[in-house]
C-alpha cells in the first residue's frame, strides 16, 4: 500500500492542536508556575495562621496583603503563560519561513510494506521497521504513526479515498506490529511466561 500527501504550514499547527488536545504535558509549563504561585499563596496563610495563635503582635500580616500577593501571583502565571505560546508561535513563524526544500512542507509518500515502511520526500528518505512502531494514534484530520524514541509521521486523513480507507489502515499498523512480533517471537515464550 502506497500513501501520497502534501504537507502544508497549516497541517503543522492544526496537527498540533489536535494531537496536545487533552494531554497534560502541553500545559506543564502553565501547571508548574500554578503550583508555585499556589505554594507561596498557602505560605502566606500559614504565616497568617502562626500570627493568629501567636497573637502577640510581633508578626504583622493584613488581609490586603494576602490578597494583593494573589493577584499579583495570578498576573505572574496568566503573563507567563502567554510567554509560553507567543515564544512558540514564534519559533514556529520563524520555521515556516525558512528558505529552500525541508523536507516537510512537500509531497510526501509512505510506502507500507511486510518488513516496515518508507517514508520519502524529495530530499530525505526513512525506512522504519514494524518491530520499531510505537502505536498509532487518530485526531479528527490526521493519522499518526509513533516510532518509538523517534519522530511521528502524519498523515493528513484527506490522503485517503474514503473514511472507510482511514479505518482499515488504522486496523493494520496494529497487525503489523503484532506479526513482526510474533514472527520474531517464533517459538519462544515471553518474558512474562517464565
Amino acid at each position: 500500500m502506497e500513501i501520497t500527501y502534501e504537507i502544508v504550514p497549516a497541517d503543522i499547527f492544526q496537527h498540533s492542536k489536535e494531537a496536545a488536545k487533552g494531554k497534560l504535558v502541553t500545559h506543564i509549563g502553565s501547571f508548574t508556575i500554578a503550583i508555585v504561585i499556589l505554594l507561596f499563596v498557602s505560605a502566606d496563610i500559614l504565616l497568617a495562621v502562626v500570627a493568629v495563635f501567636k497573637n502577640d503582635g510581633t508578626i504583622k500580616i493584613t488581609d490586603p496583603q494576602i490578597l494583593l500577593r494573589l493577584v499579583v501571583g495570578m498576573a505572574i502565571w496568566l503573563g507567563s503563560y502567554l510567554f509560553l505560546v507567543l515564544v512558540g508561535k514564534f519559533g514556529s513563524k520563524k520555521l515556516l519561513q525558512a528558505p529552500g526544500k525541508n523536507g516537510l512542507f512537500c509531497e510526501h509518500k509512505i510506502l507500507f510494506e511486510e518488513t516496515g515502511f518508507t517514508e520519502s520526500t524529495d530530499v530525505n528518505r526513512s525506512f522504519h521497521s514494524w518491530e520499531g512502531v510505537d502505536k498509532i494514534a487518530e485526531t479528527a484530520g490526521y493519522v499518526t504513526i509513533y516510532v518509538r524514541l523517534g519522530q511521528g509521521y502524519f498523515i493528513p486523513k484527506r490522503a485517503f479515498p474514503s473514511k472507510q480507507a482511514v479505518l482499515d489502515f488504522i486496523d493494520a499498523v496494529p497487525a503489523n506490529i503484532a506479526r513482526t512480533f510474533q514472527t520474531e517471537l517464533g517459538d519462544k515464550k515471553p518474558a512474562s511466561d517464565y
